[in-house]
């Protein structure tokens, strides 16, 4: 968990580092790449209190179809694991997902938006009980909702509030 966390937080700085020598400017409309360190609430009971938090990175890139429209193409990977009475799961999973964005008011500085997409999900499951463990995978498709807004604070910083449900 230590290795893969340093790998994750390594990975966010080069990002961070990249972020702050590219050319400012909003990203509203544009076609841009980023990326992003993720927290993940399973929202199950018995899976929020066996694994916690799940932990992920994901790359992404953006490309403004239309003067509303922008497709997000990203490619991530989520782990997470723990432990509860004599039972250790360990979850890893890689996400590919294409999601479309419309925006309701390009060009204005508060500029609300909606979102929906597919994803193509390949996770692994290990489980440990006395010594004995047992691997399960199983890829799948998924589908994804989102809405929000995107601020432009200044000409060099954009603000995007949403929430998301996959």
């Amino acid at each position: 968990m230590i290795k893969k966390l340093t790998t994750t937080l390594m990975a966010a700085m080069l990002v961070a580092g990249m972020v702050s020598e590219s050319r400012a400017e909003t990203l509203l409309g544009k076609d841009y790449a980023g990326g992003l360190l993720e927290i993940t609430k399973f929202g199950d009971d018995y899976l929020d209190d066996l694994l916690g938090l799940g932990y992920g990175l994901e790359g992404f890139v953006n490309v403004n179809l239309h003067d509303n429209i922008d497709l997000n193409l990203g490619l991530g990977y989520l782990w997470a694991e723990g432990d509860d009475d004599g039972v250790d799961m360990e979850v890893d999973g890689v996400v590919v997902e294409a999601d479309l964005i419309y925006f309701f008011k390009p060009g204005e500085k508060v500029n609300p938006y909606v979102s929906a997409g597919l994803a193509l999900v390949d996770r692994e499951v290990e489980v440990t009980v006395a010594g004995d463990t047992e691997s399960d995978g199983d890829t799948e498709v998924g589908y994804g909702a989102g809405a929000g807004v995107e601020l432009e604070l200044t000409a060099k910083t954009l603000l995007r509030l949403g929430v998301d449900y996959f």
